[in-house]
């Protein structure tokens, strides 16, 4: 999992969360934040390292 804080991210227009090779989540920052999934966790830094 490759993971950058960033302001361009926040800027994008689309930001694609990929898991394992696979897109898990697709929108813009605040469309991927409201789902409170991968992305979410990722942002808040509230997902478990593995």
């Amino acid at each position: 999992m490759y993971w950058r804080k960033c302001r361009t991210i926040k800027n994008s227009d689309v930001i694609m969360v990929l898991d394992h090779g696979r897109i898990v989540e697709r929108g813009n920052h605040e469309s991927l934040l409201a789902k409170k999934g991968m992305y979410y966790q990722l942002y808040t830094g509230k997902l478990a390292q593995e």
